[in-house]
């Protein structure tokens, strides 16, 4: 399996945070993870628990759909 490159996002004023609705009233992040397609369609939300560890499960099953 190859190396796969793809862009991330730092978001230092919050501003996407607060676009799409993940900003906390304490000023952090929920913990999200979206995926988007070529054109801007968001294909796959996953909002977590803090204090829950994540389950790589759900998001390959999100990446195989693309």
């Amino acid at each position: 399996m190859g190396i796969a490159s793809f862009p991330l996002l730092g978001d230092l004023n919050k501003e996407v945070c607060r676009s799409y609705g993940v900003l906390r009233r304490e000023g952090f992040a929920e913990r999200a993870t979206y995926l988007i397609d070529r054109k801007g369609v968001i294909r796959f939300r996953a909002l977590g628990d803090l204090n829950r560890q994540r389950s790589i499960t759900d998001y390959i099953a999100a990446l195989e759909t693309l």
